[in-house]
Parts: structure tokens; C-alpha cells; sequence
């Protein structure tokens, strides 16, 4: 899926949602709506909906769903014969129903997802998705309408049975005209592209938690565990309720309600399912909102709580505690801050600050994290491998880029770099590291010295 969506999270869960909904669709009445003696089929619109707001690869999956769908729908005994063709269990010519039933679908998502990238990006794409919207649907009927005239020709049905209209095919048009617009819209939406990026971020931060797929999936399959055990009840329930009344049960019938039962678990699941999704977005929505919270407002980068917390986390992680890996702690003073904000004012100091906080992120950002612990002090741990040398080579490189943040004055700091072995405790961390700072400033300042924690025996 990832070659789908890209790195979008968001964008994936959502179109997940869709085929949910698609199967929630197909086995309820929410896309079957029957007048006796017809019945109208609005199941092919998450097809449509995913080729306006996705593009023609899940349009395509988001058919062949619909497809599988219709053919096991197709597949029991009660059915109507028209019905029938579309099962290959029921009818005479097995691939020709898998094709009616199947391809048809997939050839539907094809051709209209083609059409929709086709005029996606143009200045009157609104007009164009309502009229493409409205031709969709008539091409479904003329695919299927079309192929069971070819492939079953017996029942009469052609092509021309598709351009037929009454006023239930009017009522279909105008719920699908509407639906789709306003899917297409809310999607687009600024409040939801906000949620879209702050979901997206959530699962690439370290801050973050990265056990939610795992929990997801733990609820999940307890969800199905609970579904199929209340489904196998419930069967067993009604068989029992229909023999104390004198019902005798046949294999043929009990197939039947097997059949049926089936469609109810596969419809629960799919709520249970788009349930778990909207509960795992509003968990990430909280967890990014407050990982926001957290950041240094002026700068960007961690604040002095988050940046200690996750120096404290590091300290526990089993991967660095297994391997004895050695990091490094580092702190960063800026040079003549105080003249900077007396000379050039506060906003100026303001700039400096940011621009400081940019380029340490840049440099060490690959290696560990960056916090600001407050004024002008910021501070970093290094928890990826990196030696000695390569760290001086970058602290130089630092020098040079910090030199143009202020056009009137150079900008320089002092730094304190201290190695450790994890575990180590924070406290002490940082009192090595303010000593080796302190040399730093008694040497000049602008340079950095190098000292090590106390190593634990």
C-alpha cells in the first residue's frame, strides 16, 4: 500500500475505511434499497468515490472488492435467478459469472478512475467530478447490462436494458450526485488536512508512540474473536428457537443461514474495523497535539520537560542497554547573547535564536535530538553511532554555518561535549557535561571541549 499512498498513514487508513465501507455496502441495506418488485444498487459508490478522491489503482482494488462482494451475495440458494449468473457455485458457466461479477467491477474502477485522473488538476474539476460522477454510473450499468447480454444471453438483458430510466434510477442519480461532491470536498477540507498532517506526523516522530499498530491489532482481533463467537451463539440460538417451534431445520437451510450469518460477521467487522481506525486517529490527533504542546513555542525544537524525558527514556531503551552503546551529551551556549539582544533588540535575539535551533537540528538531528533548555542554552543527545572525530568534524562544520544567521555580527557558541556508556544517570550526564562547557567559555569560547561521565562499575 505504501506505493499507494506514499508516506501518507492518513491517506492509507482512509482509503482502508472506504473498502470497509464498501463491504458494509454490499451486505447491508445500505447499498441495496429494494421496491418491490426492483430493487436499486448503490454499492458501486465507494468505486467511484475512489477514483475521484484516491485515483484508478484503489478505484480498480475498491471493484474487485465490490465484485467478491456481489458474488458471494450471489451465491446462496434463495436468490433470484437473474441473481444467480453473477455466483460461479450457481450458474452454468463458471468463468463467464467470475468475469460478470468480478471484472466487470474491476473494469468499472479502471475506466473511471482513468477518467478522473484525466481531469484531476483542472480549474473546473468540480464541474468535471459532477459529470463524471452522473456518466459513471450509467457505465456501470452498461458494463454489466452488457456483459450478461454477451455471456448469458438466455435472460434477455443487453445494453440498451442500461439506458432504461425510471424515477428510482433519478433518486439513485441525485444521492450519488450529492454524496460524492461533498466526500470529495470534506477530504480537502482544511480541517481535515490539518488532522491529515498531524496523524502523518505522528507515526514518523520518536516522540510519538510506535506500539499503536500492535495494540490496533490487538484490539482488532479481539473485536473478531468476540464477533464470532456472539455470531456462532446467535446461529445456534435461532436453530435451537426454530426447532422448539417445530421447524425442522435441512442441510439446504442450515447452508442458508450459514450463508447469512456470514454476511452479518462481515459486516460487524467492517464497523468494528472503521471503528478502530477513527479510535486509533483520535489517539495519534492527541498524542501529536500534545507532542506540540511540548515544543519550545519560539524555536520549534524540544522543550526543557520533553527533551529530559527523552533523555531518561534512552537511558531504559533494551536495544542501547543490551549493546553497552556508548552516546554522547552535548551542551551549547551562544556566544554574547545578551550584547546581541542589548545591540540589536529582542526580535533580533529572536531570529538568532531560531536560526541557531534550525542548523543544530540540521547537524544532529541524523545522530540523536535537540532541545532547548532555556534563554540561550540548548542541549543534544547523540544516541546513534558516531566517533570522536566525526563529531568534531561536524561540531567544525557547525561553526561555518552558524556564522551568516546574523549579517551584522558573527554568531559563535561554546559547547560541552561528554561521553557516556547507557545506562547513565541524567543528573550526572549533565553535571559532566556543564564542566566540560565551562572549559569551553575559560578557553575563549567559541570552540568546544570534550569529557567523559562517570562511568558506572
Amino acid at each position: 500500500m505504501r506505493k499507494f499512498f506514499g508516506s501518507s498513514s492518513f491517506a492509507r487508513d482512509s482509503f482502508y475505511i472506504l473498502l470497509a465501507v464498501e463491504v458494509l455496502m454490499s451486505f447491508t441495506f445500505l447499498g441495496y434499497f429494494h421496491f418491490p418488485p426492483i430493487s436499486i444498487t448503490l454499492a458501486y459508490l465507494p468505486v467511484i468515490i475512489a477514483a475521484c478522491v484516491f485515483g484508478t489503482r484503489q478505484a480498480v482494488l475498491t471493484g474487485i472488492v465490490f465484485g467478491l462482494s456481489s458474488l458471494y451475495k450471489a451465491s446462496a440458494s434463495y436468490v433470484m435467478p437473474l441473481d444467480m449468473v453473477f455466483s460461479p457455485f450457481n450458474s452454468s458457466e463458471p468463468l463467464a459469472s467470475l468475469f460478470l461479477s468480478v471484472g466487470t467491477r474491476a473494469l468499472f474502477g479502471l475506466l473511471i478512475g482513468l477518467a478522473f485522473d484525466a481531469v484531476r488538476g483542472c480549474k473546473r474539476f468540480r464541474s468535471w467530478m459532477c459529470l463524471l460522477t452522473l456518466l459513471s454510473i450509467r457505465l456501470h450499468s452498461f458494463l454489466v447490462c452488457g456483459a450478461m447480454g454477451i455471456l448469458f444471453p438466455q435472460f434477455n438483458v443487453t445494453y440498451a436494458t442500461s439506458f432504461k430510466l425510471d424515477k428510482y434510477d433519478f433518486c439513485a442519480a441525485l444521492v450519488v450526485l450529492f454524496i460524492v461532491p461533498c466526500v470529495w470536498e470534506l477530504y480537502n477540507s482544511a480541517r481535515v488536512q490539518q488532522l491529515k498532517t498531524y496523524i502523518d506526523h505522528s507515526g514518523v516522530d520518536s516522540y510519538v508512540q510506535r506500539s499503536l499498530r500492535k495494540r490496533a491489532l490487538s484490539f482488532f482481533t479481539v473485536a473478531v474473536t468476540m464477533t464470532l463467537i456472539t455470531a456462532a451463539y446467535f446461529s445456534q440460538r435461532t436453530a435451537f428457537m426454530l426447532d422448539k417451534h417445530g421447524v425442522e431445520i435441512s442441510a439446504h437451510i442450515s447452508g442458508d443461514l450459514l450463508h447469512l450469518q456470514f454476511m452479518f460477521v462481515m459486516a460487524i467487522l467492517a464497523l468494528d474495523f472503521i471503528l478502530m481506525i477513527v479510535g486509533l486517529w483520535a489517539y495519534k490527533y492527541l498524542m501529536y497535539k500534545e507532542y506540540l504542546g511540548s515544543l519550545d513555542s519560539l524555536t520549534g525544537v524540544m522543550g526543557r520537560k520533553m527533551f529530559l524525558n527523552k533523555c531518561v527514556a534512552l537511558q531504559k531503551n533494551r536495544a542501547l542497554l543490551k549493546s553497552k552503546a556508548n552516546g554522547w551529551f552535548l551542551f551549547f551556549d551562544v556566544d554574547a547573547f545578551k550584547s546581541i539582544n542589548d545591540t540589536y533588540g529582542h526580535l533580533v535575539g529572536d531570529e538568532v535564536l531560531c536560526g541557531f535551533a534550525k542548523r543544530l537540528d540540521e547537524a544532529l538531528s541524523p545522530y540523536g535530538v535537540v532541545g532547548r533548555l532555556g534563554g540561550d542554552e540548548f542541549a543534544a543527545i547523540l544516541h546513534k553511532p558516531i566517533t570522536q572525530n566525526a563529531l568534531a568534524a561536524l561540531l567544525d562544520d557547525l561553526y561555518k554555518d552558524l556564522a551568516d544567521i546574523l549579517p551584522q555580527q558573527k554568531v559563535t557558541c561554546s559547547i560541552g561535549v561528554c561521553s557516556f556508556t547507557y545506562p547513565q544517570e541524567i543528573r550526572k550526564l549533565m553535571y559532566a557535561t556543564d564542566k566540560a562547557l565551562y572549559k569551553a567559555k575559560e578557553r575563549g569560547r567559541a570552540c568546544y571541549v570534550f569529557g567523559e561521565a562517570e562511568r558506572k562499575e
